[in-house]
């Protein structure tokens, strides 16, 4: 028989920043690895020289308009500003350009927002940047705007020179809402949905797969497709290789949606949308986004009531997993080798520790061949 679940209790995470001039809106939400939605500027992000390719994203109510990516070596709070905005940027040195990999060679020409006002730029960053902190924000055309334009959050990034460990970070979850071009997913209790990946598709420990397994309860699976409602280490470690949102025993049939997206490059998107648990219990609401060889994010709606379950990443095939506390955001790297997994088991005897990620994103940073890791 499956099991009835309590509910969970919501935790927050503080959050620090720097002091602030400008903050994100509707008109210029930039974010670098998810971090920066909403936040003041400057924000700050981590990048692993060499092994990781910095994800740009960018959102606004403008669609269709030109846009541009500026770089600087130096940031001031509210060096320039006019009606509407503010560049943070220092005013020696500003670049602006689309290849992050020539800083000397700007590009020249605007490039456009598609029709729902969105763009991303997936950049690998040089070796020879560790080390460096760069400042970047991007800038849209905007007749609407006070000056004709909207400038975003600028964002101060650090090129680190080494990866290590591989404990993912922890912030605050930015949202749930599924992307625009999402299609909901005829899922019943214990079923999967195929997933064909667009683009050269996604690369997952060291495996490029055209085809991912969207699964109802709670998982993605890459080469097979799996209905196990039952979640244990055993499983995430022997089964397919699997990327746990929270692997539990979820029913969209008894109410909620899931959907997903494959975008142009690889990358994938799945939320699960107040979906119950067998017995038609609580409502949960998640989502995972998967950009290749850059990242995998996990987002936890404040809201959730699950208690239990399995969150992780696997190599499956009987590769090795090891288990770490995932919600602690101090707790350090858990050094693992090369190609391993790692998870978190939640509520599963009568002193396991209840499900504690609500409000919370997880971002497990990937290298080139889908492999993760962990900024020292």
């Amino acid at each position: 028989m499956k099991r009835a679940l309590r509910v969970a209790t919501a935790l927050s995470l503080a959050v620090s920043s720097l002091a602030a001039q400008q903050f994100g809106d509707s008109d210029r939400d930039y974010l670098v690895n998810f971090n920066g939605s909403f936040s003041p500027s400057f924000v700050q992000s981590s990048i692993c020289a060499g092994q990781e390719a910095m994800s740009n994203d960018y959102f606004t109510s403008a669609s269709s308009m030109p846009f541009i990516w500026a770089m600087a070596s130096a940031g001031t709070i509210g060096w320039f500003t006019n009606p509407g905005n503010s560049v943070d940027l220092g005013p020696a040195g500003l670049t602006f350009l689309l290849n992050g990999t020539d800083p000397s060679n700007p590009v020249n020409l605007f490039a456009y927002l598609d029709n729902f006002g969105a763009a991303s730029l997936n950049v690998g960053s040089p070796a020879n940047l560790a080390g460096v902190i760069l400042y970047f924000c991007m800038a849209h055309v905007d007749p609407m705007a006070p000056s004709g334009f909207y400038v975003s959050q600028t964002h101060e990034v650090t090129f680190t020179s080494q990866a290590g460990g591989m404990t993912p970070t922890v912030g605050p979850n930015p949202g749930t809402t599924p992307d625009p071009m999402a299609t909901t997913l005829s899922l019943t209790d214990d079923s999967f949905a195929v997933l064909n990946l667009a683009g050269a598709g996604f690369p997952y420990y060291g495996t490029t797969h055209t085809l991912c397994y969207v699964g109802s309860n709670g998982y993605v699976t890459f080469v097979n497709g799996d209905v196990s409602y039952f979640f244990d280490p055993f499983g995430l470690s022997f089964g397919d290789p699997r990327i746990a949102i929270n692997w539990n025993d979820l029913n969209p049939s008894q109410g909620g949606t899931v959907s997903a997206y494959a975008d142009p490059t690889g990358g994938f998107e799945v939320t699960y949308t107040g979906v119950p648990e067998f017995f038609n219990t609580g409502s949960n609401t998640m989502q995972l986004r998967a950009v290749p060889g850059t990242s995998i994010s996990m987002n936890y709606d404040v809201a959730m009531t699950l208690t239990d379950g399995l969150v992780g990443l696997s190599p499956g095939n009987g590769g090795i997993v090891t288990s770490t506390d995932l919600s602690n955001p101090v707790g350090g790297s858990t050094l693992i080798n090369l190609g391993e997994g790692l998870y978190e088991e939640f509520g599963v005897t009568p002193c396991g520790t209840s499900f504690d990620l609500n409000g919370y994103q997880l971002i497990w940073l990937l290298d080139s061949l889908g492999n993760p890791f962990a900024q020292n």
